[in-house]
């Protein structure tokens, strides 16, 4: 039977979105969680599992606007194994595989996750969940001798709660191989594997994209190489939550009115 996949992306910079997006198969919805608020992280996986609550899907694909996918056969592949063997989640370890990430590596960084959205459905309960971003050391196995360093009792990224929880209620994580790019002196984007054939690239600084001279020439530079067709736009339905940026806000001032509350005790 034929699954049903969507591509979901928090978006932060739409002119580079517009650039990346296209490379995914037409057989994929596309949805879009406006990040230009500070929404994104924790807060948006959290707003993934509202939208999409209602939703019929199988499986998401989450990609930030800075993945550039090379091979959506590889990526069907993968979601075909991840079917076959009762995967729930495949990405990339935030610890120990690329050189800059040094965090916790039985998490995900999520720039480029796939998530078995109907399996993560029949266990959802967001107290639960939210309650997890705790660890011990040794409670988990690691079962490969990583690249780089990383520290296993890492909750540096507040999303770690998810892929915290889903280890703990049993669900199987694939971790996919990541390694550098190095590609006319690009040293900081790195490419993402299945079984050793690549699914697409990493280019980091989506924010600095048309800001930045230096990382916006290496990330065009990329994408020239990789694709022909950067003028394709593909429609997408985007998602913004209009009272996000207030109750940021309002979360950062009692925040800071409760540190000096503390500091004169």
């Amino acid at each position: 039977m034929m699954k049903k996949i969507a591509v979901l992306t928090t978006v932060s910079n739409f002119e580079l979105y517009n650039k990346t997006n296209h490379l995914f198969g037409l057989e994929y919805d596309r949805y879009v969680i406006d990040g230009r608020d500070g929404m994104y992280g924790i807060q948006s996986v959290l707003y993934m599992m509202k939208k999409f609550k209602n939703l019929d899907y199988d499986y998401i694909i989450m990609a930030d606007e800075d993945f550039i996918l090379q091979s959506n056969k590889t990526l069907i592949d993968l979601i075909d194994e991840m079917d076959k063997n009762n995967i729930t989640v495949s990405g990339v370890r935030d610890g120990g595989v690329i050189n800059h990430r040094n965090y916790n590596p039985f998490c995900i960084n999520t720039f480029f996750s796939v998530i078995n959205l109907k399996k993560i459905k029949l266990i959802w309960n967001k107290k639960e969940m939210l309650s997890n971003q705790k660890i011990e050391i040794g409670e988990f196995f690691l079962n490969e001798v990583l690249d780089y360093q990383y520290d296993e009792c890492s909750l540096y990224e507040p999303y770690y709660c998810f892929y915290l929880w889903l280890l703990r209620k049993g669900e199987k994580i694939k971790y996919l191989t990541s390694k550098s790019l190095n590609l006319n002196n690009d040293c900081i984007t790195n490419v993402i594997y299945h079984n050793s054939i690549i699914i697409g690239f990493h280019s980091w600084y989506a924010r600095a994209y048309g800001s930045n001279k230096k990382q916006t020439e290496r990330i065009d530079l990329l994408l020239n190489d990789l694709d022909n067709n950067s003028l394709v736009t593909i429609n997408y339905i985007l998602w913004k939550d209009n009272t996000f940026k207030y109750k940021l806000y309002l979360k950062k001032f009692f925040r800071k009115i409760m540190i000096k509350l503390n500091r004169n005790k």
